[in-house]
């Protein structure tokens, strides 16, 4: 068992990220209340990358697909950065970087 403080932190942005919107939101407000906006950014950010990750290992249609249901759901904003975060996760694997 690793109990790395990177560790914990990748385990509860997977966490997040099985959350339905709302819920992941009532969560961030805890964050925010416990951890300021610091703590919030760092936890957001982990989240993008997880996302990202899960994201650049779908093939073309099911990453589509994804991307779309993000739109209905949360909006435009939501998956402009999310496609960010996946150009930077793929810039990574490019340079050889390996991804969990």
């Amino acid at each position: 068992m690793n109990n790395s403080e990177q560790y914990r932190k990748e385990c509860e942005a997977r966490q997040v990220l099985k959350m339905d919107y709302d819920k992941r939101q009532d969560y961030y407000k805890g964050v925010l209340s416990n951890r300021k906006q610091k703590g919030l950014d760092e936890l957001k950010a982990e989240v993008a990358t997880q996302e990202a990750n899960q994201v650049l290992k779908l093939d073309y249609e099911a990453r589509q697909e994804y991307y779309r249901n993000i739109q209905a759901n949360i909006g435009q904003d939501a998956v402009e950065t999310l496609v960010s975060a996946v150009k930077r996760q793929r810039k990574l694997l490019e340079k050889g970087v390996e991804i969990s």
